[in-house]
């Protein structure tokens, strides 16, 4: 029995081609990018983290200063000794927290700091995940 061979493939555009370069080169892939601060949107606008940071900051600073002036006042003073804040029938708590119960707190807000951090990056970087 004869075996039939097939025929040799010739393609044309094989010989214009010429061998691959096995490097990538990230210069002509994507262009250098500097870092950008991160920005955080509060309502329609989107405010600058090194602006809203010290701004929250001296909002505080004025928040404890105005009440600080507000306790000098007597009308302010009679309402803090009439109403101290303390129930009469509260009984004092002196024996405090078991340690299991202090540990499970403390890892508690240990991991929703994680998580506060990655929400805050995925709003820092929304704009740019277009």
């Amino acid at each position: 029995m004869a075996r039939i061979h097939p025929a040799p493939r010739h393609d044309p555009v094989e010989a214009s081609l010429s061998p691959a370069d096995d490097r990538v080169h990230l210069n002509h892939w994507l262009p250098p990018q500097a870092g950008v601060v991160p920005r955080i949107r509060i309502g329609q606008r989107w405010v600058n983290v090194l602006w809203a940071l010290p701004i929250a900051f001296i909002l505080l600073v004025i928040g404890v200063a105005i009440a600080q002036a507000l306790r000098q006042i007597p009308a302010v003073q009679e309402f803090l000794v009439r109403y101290p804040g303390i129930p009469p029938s509260g009984v004092a708590v002196t024996t405090g927290f078991p340690a299991w119960l202090r540990l499970q707190h403390f890892l508690n807000l240990f991991f929703m700091a994680f998580i506060i951090r990655a929400g805050l990056q995925i709003l820092a970087d929304h704009p740019r995940l277009y």
